[in-house]
C-alpha cells in the first residue's frame, strides 16, 4: 500500500525511464501535443461544438474562437513584453502554464483560461498597431503583421485525427443509453463504427455486448473482428471474446 505522494513518485520515475528509454517517441508526442495547442481544434472530452451543432444550428455560427484571438494576443504579448513589465509578465505566465498543458494535458477546457490573458492582449496589440499607423512606422506594422500570420498559420495545420469525431458518437450513445433510450445508443454507435476513426474500436466492442446479449453471437463476433490487433481496444477485444466462450461453455 502507497501514500498518494508515494504513487505519484513511482509514476514520475516510470515516465522518466520510460522518456530516457524511448526518447524520440517522447519528442515526437510533444511535438504533436504543440501543435494540438496552438490549433484551432477545439478538443473536449463530454461534447464537441461541432457535434452539438447537428442539434442545435446556431452553434454552427462562426462565433469568434480561439483561432481568431490566439495570434492577435500573441502580437500583442510579443510586441510591449520588452517595454512593459506587466505585458513580460503575462507572457511568462502563458508560457508557464502552456508547458504544463503540454506537458500533462491538452484540451479546448484547460486551455480556454489561457484567453483570459490574450483576449486583453489582442485588444493591446491592435491599440499598438494603430499606434504604428498613426506614427507611420510601417517596419513595426510589417512585424505585427508577421506575427499575426506566423500563428495564424499555426492554428490552421490540420493535426492528425483532427475531423474524428467518433469519441463523442461514443459518448452520446453512452449518455443515451443510461436514460433507457437503447435503440438510439446503438443507432450511434453504428454511426461510430463506421466511420473507422480511432475511438470506433471502443463501438466495436460495445456493439458486440449489446448483440451478443440479444442472442446474435455471429453479428456480436463480427464487431470484434473489426479491431485490429494494434487497436488501443485489442485488449478489451480479447476479453469480451473470452467472455462470449466462457459463456458458450468453452472455457479451454
Amino acid at each position: 500500500k502507497l501514500s498518494a505522494g508515494e504513487a505519484s513518485a513511482y509514476w514520475r520515475d516510470e515516465v522518466i525511464k520510460s522518456v530516457l528509454a524511448h526518447p524520440w517517441t517522447y519528442v515526437e508526442k510533444y511535438v504533436r501535443k504543440t501543435i494540438y495547442f496552438l490549433n484551432r481544434v477545439e478538443k473536449e472530452e463530454h461534447y464537441h461544438i461541432g457535434f452539438v451543432s447537428n442539434f442545435a444550428p446556431v452553434f454552427k455560427l462562426p462565433f469568434f474562437a480561439f483561432w481568431l484571438i490566439f495570434p492577435l494576443g500573441m502580437a500583442g504579448m510579443l510586441l510591449t513584453a520588452g517595454k512593459s513589465r506587466k505585458s513580460l509578465a503575462l507572457l511568462g505566465v502563458f508560457f508557464l502554464y502552456s508547458a504544463t498543458l503540454i506537458v500533462f494535458f491538452t484540451n479546448a477546457r484547460v486551455r480556454i483560461l489561457l484567453l483570459a490573458i490574450l483576449i486583453p492582449m489582442a485588444v493591446v496589440g491592435l491599440m499598438e498597431l494603430l499606434s504604428y499607423i498613426e506614427k507611420k512606422q510601417f517596419r513595426k506594422v510589417y512585424i505585427f503583421a508577421g506575427i499575426v500570420m506566423l500563428f495564424a498559420v499555426a492554428t490552421f495545420v490540420p493535426p492528425r485525427g483532427s475531423a474524428d469525431m467518433t469519441y463523442y458518437y461514443n459518448s452520446h450513445a453512452f449518455k443515451l443509453n443510461s436514460k433507457g433510450f437503447e435503440k438510439e445508443a446503438i443507432q450511434y454507435l453504428q454511426a461510430s463504427s463506421s466511420r473507422e476513426g480511432h475511438h470506433s474500436a471502443m463501438a466495436n466492442v460495445w456493439l458486440a455486448t449489446i448483440y451478443y446479449a440479444k442472442g446474435h453471437k455471429e453479428k456480436a463476433l463480427s464487431y470484434l473482428d473489426r479491431i485490429k490487433d494494434t487497436s488501443f481496444a485489442a485488449v478489451n477485444k480479447y476479453e469480451t471474446m473470452g467472455d462470449i466462450m466462457a459463456q458458450e461453455g468453452q472455457l479451454d
